[in-house]
């Protein structure tokens, strides 16, 4: 009896641990969101690897030395959009064209549909996003890479693509279109993104997270849909 009581004891004591450190790390999220709601956005805090090829519908894409091409979402959408809280995914085997729906990204019941950036036959997902989406908050181009893609047109498609050395200018023009959008959705909707009025006004990072469904469905057709006309 004395045994089992002892281990009892070691049990709960462990458990105890481990509810504390969690909740130590919900605090911590917790306040490092309430953190990021105050920080103003801009186009210096978005990365974009020289490496990369980016799309105008803010995917990118890179040929690895086997030949396939990893692909996912820019910097700058998920600096827009927030935490991600899922992904809805194509399944390995199936062949995209340039412009087809790829990946749709999920916030709490609000989602985008992003658009392949090159045609070709989906190898491999990335698996450790189905279970952390919020990698590609984290590391868009590297642990948060969401495809590998045999490509089947790359020399013809990647001429609509713009390499990171010369993407910042591109960004520049993105970034006065989601001052301009978020300005217009302030003056539809008082739930709009607040934005932090200083040096003519500035966006704060994550203007999109906990807006509502209309918002995210003007943004899609305005950044992402209408980068395929």
């Amino acid at each position: 009896m004395t045994v089992f009581m002892f281990l009892a004891f070691i049990v709960s004591c462990f458990i105890a641990d481990a509810i504390v450190q969690y909740l130590r790390f919900r605090n911590a999220k917790a306040n490092e969101t309430s953190l990021m709601a105050d920080i103003p956005m801009d186009e210096r805090q978005i990365y974009l690897p020289k490496s990369v090829l980016f799309d105008k519908g803010h995917t990118w894409a890179q040929m690895d030395d086997d030949g396939r091409v990893r692909v996912g979402l820019d910097d700058f959408l998920q600096h827009v959009v927030g935490r991600i809280t899922s992904v809805k995914m194509v399944e390995p085997g199936s062949f995209v064209k340039k412009g087809d729906p790829l990946v749709t990204i999920v916030q709490d019941g609000k989602d985008l549909t992003l658009y392949a950036p090159v045609s070709g036959t989906i190898t491999a997902t990335n698996r450790h996003i189905g279970l952390n989406a919020e990698l590609i908050n984290s590391d868009p181009y590297h642990d948060g890479w969401i495809y590998k893609i045999e490509p089947s047109n790359w020399k013809e498609e990647i001429s609509a693509l713009t390499p990171g050395r010369e993407a910042f200018s591109w960004l520049k023009d993105e970034m006065v279109r989601l001052k301009d959008f978020i300005a217009f959705a302030a003056q539809k909707n008082s739930n709009a993104p607040a934005m932090v009025m200083q040096d003519g006004g500035t966006i704060k990072v994550r203007p999109l997270e906990n807006s509502r469904n209309d918002i995210w469905n003007d943004f899609q057709n305005e950044f992402i849909n209408a980068s395929k006309e």
